[in-house]
């Protein structure tokens, strides 16, 4: 079974690089929330692949950022009980 020190995790997380990156994940996640409203509000790119990608790319983003130890914890020991 893997573990993450949460001492350790805290220091990462604090870092002022992480800290920007995780900034970033949350600014990146706005902007496709963004450019899913243009792009379903005017119709003129009612893609259904586009607006399903951009909503997953948002989803996706979002749940990075919010990320702690336990969910990396959870994330792989399960893939290690898949394998």
């Amino acid at each position: 079974m893997i573990t993450v020190d949460r001492d350790d995790f805290e220091i990462w997380a604090s870092h002022p690089v992480t800290e920007l990156l995780i900034k970033g994940l949350k600014a990146e996640a706005a902007r496709a929330k963004q450019v899913w409203v243009d792009a379903s509000w005017d119709g003129e790119r009612n893609d259904t692949s586009l607006l399903v990608a951009l909503k997953e790319r948002a989803r996706l983003a979002l749940e990075l950022s919010q990320m702690d130890a336990g969910t990396i914890e959870v994330m792989l020991n399960g893939a290690d009980e898949e394998a």
